[in-house]
């Protein structure tokens, strides 16, 4: 008995030894590693502003998500079964998307379904190893005059807005024949609801206006614009006044992406909002009468 009880003791030790030396799974070629279906990274920005707002995509799976006002965002990938095939493999491009900011892209690696991190670059608990950095090519400065009234003010709002490319020429769009970007404002509620919108046009002819190009570079370019304001025109609140133009858009941004946002964010409707884009100013309060 005592013979026998040495060799199980013997041969568990050896086996105990065998384990210990070996990293790879014993039925694969492969490493073994711990399944993850949550991605999850951090986008800055390199002017230092909110990057709250931030459109994030996922190709493949047609993923979107804003960050949050930390610039956190996370995507929740489908398990596995569920995917194409019963699991992906192969890499797939995590875009980052502000209109008027360099696009960024991290790349991935699916294996059979499942985040490979050493590839990825990813932690394995689904953190991106860096943050995302985006760099903005183009300062869009809007100012209001007076920037508060009250809803008896019966009197003129000015506008003045002022375009500078902080890198090489950008080109924007504007309507043509018109005032140029102040020709359509987007007069969109912020607080304390976001239950009215008005579409300002302050040029006749700018809603059926066809789009022409303009050149920003880095010598300012200014408009001057104005909308008469009549007693309780806007509910008391206050607004984000958004001159409408449109950034050309890069030739690397897929198409599919840019259908998420929207079919129409390209009109002067209230989907062109949903554009992500970094402004300054344009901040109008109305106040109850005093």
């Amino acid at each position: 008995m005592k013979k026998r009880t040495h060799f199980f003791r013997a041969l568990l030790s050896a086996a105990i030894l065998l384990l210990n030396q070996c990293t790879d799974n014993p039925f694969s070629d492969t490493t073994i590693s711990l399944p993850g279906t949550t991605i999850r990274g951090t986008v800055e920005l390199s002017d230092g502003s909110s990057p709250d707002g931030v459109y994030v995509w996922l190709e493949g799976f047609d993923f979107g998500t804003f960050t949050d006002h930390n610039g956190r965002f996370q995507f929740k990938l489908p398990s596995p079964r569920s995917q194409a095939g019963a699991g992906i493999t192969g890499t797939l491009k995590i875009y980052v998307y502000l209109a008027n900011f360099n696009l960024a892209t991290h790349t991935i690696v699916l294996r059979n379904g499942e985040l490979d991190y050493v590839h990825s670059r990813i932690h394995e608990n689904g953190e991106l190893r860096n943050s995302i950095y985006l760099s903005k090519f183009l300062d869009i400065e809007t100012d209001i005059e007076p920037t508060s009234v009250d809803l008896s003010y019966n009197g003129a709002i000015a506008v003045q807005l002022t375009l500078r490319a902080l890198e090489d020429t950008v080109f924007v769009q504007i309507p043509d024949k018109t005032q140029g970007p102040l020709s359509i404002l987007m007069t969109q509620k912020i607080s304390p609801d976001q239950d009215y919108f008005e579409i300002v046009v302050t040029h006749p002819f700018a809603l059926n206006a066809n789009m022409v190009a303009d050149t920003i570079t880095m010598v300012p370019k200014v408009w001057l614009a104005g909308f008469a304001m009549s007693p309780g025109r806007f509910p008391r609140g206050k607004y984000k006044i958004v001159p409408y133009f449109l950034i050309d858009p890069r030739s690397d941004l897929p198409a599919e992406m840019l259908n998420n946002l929207g079919r129409n964010i390209d009109r002067p409707v209230s989907e062109f909002l949903k554009i992500p884009t970094k402004r300054n100013g344009g901040d109008l309060e109305v106040t109850a009468i005093n």
